[in-house]
């Protein structure tokens, strides 16, 4: 099947048509325009002539002629039609390739910079920022926690009013399952809980058996209701401050303990 989309691209994206297209100068597939040859069929972009007296390839004088590459400028701007599948295909994410649980996690905390913690319980603090964002994206929504030289992941995710945060076992789902995690919701004034909680109605508290894997999605660990959801307001009505590079900053965080069952 056929799409009627037709798009310019240049024609390095065949290697088979690359190398008789490359500007002597440029080095790189000629710009759509005039294109110049030397006396000995070298391509030069003609935006480079005035800059230059000889060939810089093979340093023949340009005044012993010049003539235009009818044929590589036609191809250059040759219109390409694209088959369906580049045009229609989802784009997906590319995860990093890594090869044991050990070495995986290794990888988030060398190259990536998630933070590692041994032993729980663990408060962990989450920063609100000035985009007012909940749950910031990348290495901050993620911390690592060894218990029993096992590895746990604890995830957290916003969906627009919605904070979800769950643990991960990094490894076999029935190992995973040996395990009971608490997550609760970190209040500034613990005697003031009840008057805080406000929208979502609940204590801001999960307990339950660690049945998330670390090869689940958001949309995965919601089918299996292991996970602590808050809302978003809730949060924000309960936020602390932290010092931060000697600025104070809105934060917030939650107490995770993870035991075996």
């Amino acid at each position: 099947k056929q799409v009627s989309n037709f798009v310019f691209i240049s024609m390095a994206h065949s290697s088979s048509l690359s190398a008789p297209l490359k500007c002597s100068v440029c080095l790189d597939v000629c710009m759509p325009g005039e294109i110049q040859q030397c006396k000995n069929g070298h391509n030069i972009c003609a935006s480079h002539l005035p800059h230059l007296r000889d060939c810089p390839i093979c340093r023949i004088p340009f005044s012993h002629g010049l003539a235009r590459n009818l044929v590589a400028e036609y191809l250059v701007g040759l219109p390409v039609e694209r088959r369906s599948q580049q045009v229609e295909d989802m784009a997906r994410k590319i995860a990093s390739i890594v090869t044991t649980p050990t070495v995986h996690s290794s990888h988030l905390i060398t190259t990536h910079n998630v933070k590692c913690f041994e032993g729980s319980p663990c408060l962990i603090i989450y920063y609100v920022k000035e985009d007012r964002k909940l749950v910031q994206d990348g290495p901050t929504d993620l911390v690592i926690l060894e218990v029993d030289k096992n590895k746990f992941l604890v995830r957290a995710k916003q969906v627009e009013d919605r904070v979800y945060i769950w643990v991960a076992f990094h490894g076999a789902p029935q190992d995973g399952c040996k395990y009971m995690a608490t997550i609760k919701f970190d209040f500034p004034d613990d005697d003031d809980d009840c008057r805080k909680i406000q929208e979502n109605g609940g204590d801001m508290k999960f307990s339950g058996i660690v049945q998330a894997t670390t090869r689940m999605t958001v949309d995965d660990v919601e089918k299996t209701d292991a996970y602590l959801d808050m809302c978003g307001h809730d949060i924000e009505n309960n936020l602390g401050q932290e010092i931060v590079r000697r600025q104070r900053v809105n934060s917030w965080g939650v107490n995770v303990n993870i035991s075996r069952s």
